[in-house]
Parts: structure tokens; sequence; C-alpha cells
């Protein structure tokens, strides 16, 4: 039996296993962004806390950093959403032929 491979279907597979091993790399990112968001929260609901008691630059600053560190997650995050698109899009693709 001769196996004929044509150009299409390396690169199709090349294609495919960069974009596994992306989506793979970026759900072990997810899981640690994940447990870092759940770290943030816990420090998020008394430092809220300090602020409504009592309004300072030093509260509100806290709250400012932790904010942005977790909108910094939150993109992260949708990143690795993008990944599962993406790799959605290639089963089906691959599911037609």
């Amino acid at each position: 039996m001769t196996w004929k491979i044509h150009k299409q279907e390396v690169i199709a597979l090349k294609i495919l296993v960069n974009g596994f091993h992306n989506f793979r790399t970026g759900m072990i990112k997810a899981r640690e962004e994940g447990k870092k968001a759940r770290t943030l929260e816990l420090e998020a609901h008394p430092a809220l806390d300090k602020l409504t008691s009592k309004i300072s630059s030093l509260n509100l600053e806290r709250v400012s950093q932790i904010k942005r560190r977790l909108v910094a997650i939150t993109g992260r995050v949708q990143k690795v959403g993008r990944f599962e698109i993406v790799r959605d899009e290639l089963e089906q693709l691959l599911d037609d032929d």
C-alpha cells in the first residue's frame, strides 16, 4: 500500500497540532489564572469593606490594584476562549472530510 500525502494535508496537520498545543497551553494558563482570580477575590472583599468603612487614598489604591489585576486576568482567560472557538472550527472542518 502506498501512501500519498498532499501538501495541503501536511499544512492542515501542522495547523492542527499547533492549535492543539496553543489550546492546551491556554487551558493550563486559564486554570492558573482561575486560582489567581479566586485569591484576588478573597483579597477584594476585605479591601472593599475597609474602603466602605473608611474612604482613604490608601484603601482606594488597594481596591484599584486588585481591580487592575482582575481585569488583566479576565483578558487572559478570554484569550483562552478564543482558542476554544478555533478548536471547534477545526473540528468541524475535520468532520466535514
